[in-house]
């Protein structure tokens, strides 16, 4: 009896010992790649991945999976750098109480580039979020791909395992993609598989191929480029927080999956009210051009519209309001560019838009 109890306190004394092992290495993983990396990543004017997550969920519902899972060991000098986790931040979580899977590449670990390991965390989550039917939200802040696990990496956990999910996904969840840091090669093209792109002015850029030395990042690739010109860029941000902050109001006004309907809330806005100003908005002669903007935030529930594309193919403006608290899609010509006239990209946009509503 006595070698029995001192048996059983001995087993004890281990599990509280490696409960105390586990909560420090817990705490270590935390800070990703440490307070020096971290450091940097706020000297750069950026979030860190974990930071990111937090502000966008609401507080306390983050439940992350495969916190202390291993890199792939390639016997090369990045095992070295590589920790557990893999430089990603995965799991789900609540935003405005409503579910949503969330992932992030931590820079402060080997940049965020992407491994076997982080790869699967990607993969997994993707698949979760289609298996459970709700929006997934990833962050790209990442230097690319690892050369030392490109070599082997496999198909199941790369960047065309993603891109195959993001087809199956298209029309059934919600899919948003926020750039808050580089954005290259692969990662890029399927950025532009998600519903909708956030950059962030001044610190991301996205590019396939990385231009010559001697060339500017962001005048080549940056968030202003792909929200004037190219049109990949469908919300430009002034900072990480304002982008986390416009992806939260996105996800307000946008049903979990196909199956289900978007949350109707009650915005104190009386659908009967009289609006006097759109008597004198549009002006009687046809000629004349008028502020569409402003007679859609006249109509719109307390003149609140989310606005998609904003500086692209500006002759059409697209975007979500609410009616009677209900979200609608919003699809207005605008006299105030070439006369409010369609064009091979304002047909661009007005397409994609209306397949997303639909």
């Amino acid at each position: 009896k006595v070698l029995w109890e001192n048996l059983l306190e001995i087993d004890r004394m281990d599990i509280q010992e490696k409960i105390r092992r586990i909560d420090e290495l817990r705490s270590r993983l935390l800070q990703g790649g440490g307070p020096e990396a971290i450091d940097r990543q706020h000297k750069a004017g950026k979030l860190t991945a974990r930071e990111r997550v937090e502000k966008l969920l609401d507080p306390g519902t983050f439940f992350e999976l495969e916190l202390f899972c291993k890199p792939i060991e390639t016997r090369m000098d990045i095992d070295k750098e590589t920790m557990r986790g893999d430089g990603l931040v995965s799991g789900y979580g609540e935003v405005n109480g409503r579910p949503v899977c969330v992932w992030a590449q931590d820079a402060t670990v080997v940049g965020g580039r992407f491994g076997i390991i982080h790869g699967a965390k990607m993969v997994t989550l993707m698949e979760r979020a289609l298996k459970t039917r709700v929006p997934c939200v990833g962050m790209i802040d990442s230097e690319g791909i690892r050369a030392e696990d490109f070599i082997t990496t496999p198909t199941d956990y790369s960047y065309d395992r993603m891109m195959y999910l993001q087809t199956m996904a298209s029309g059934v969840i919600p899919q948003i993609i926020l750039v808050m840091g580089p954005c290259i090669g692969a990662a890029t093209l399927s950025a532009l598989l998600a519903d909708f792109v956030f950059m962030v002015r001044n610190t991301s850029y996205a590019f396939v191929s990385y231009p010559s030395p001697s060339g500017n990042l962001y005048e080549i690739g940056g968030a202003d480029i792909h929200a004037r010109n190219s049109g990949c860029c469908d919300v430009l941000a002034e900072g990480d927080e304002d982008c986390l902050k416009k992806a939260r109001e996105l996800l307000s006004l946008l049903p979990l999956n196909n199956k289900s309907k978007a949350p109707v809330i009650n915005a104190g806005d009386d659908p009967e009210r009289k609006v006097p100003e759109l008597l004198d908005l549009v002006p009687v002669n046809s000629k004349k051009p008028f502020n569409m903007h402003k007679a859609i935030s006249l109509i719109v529930d307390n003149g609140e519209f989310f606005e998609i594309k904003k500086g692209w193919a500006t002759n059409l403006i697209a975007g979500f309001g609410r009616l009677g608290g209900q979200t609608v899609g919003i699809l207005a010509n605008n006299p105030l560019s070439k006369a409010g006239c369609m064009d091979v990209d304002s047909a661009d946009k007005m397409a994609r838009f209306v397949r997303f509503c639909d």
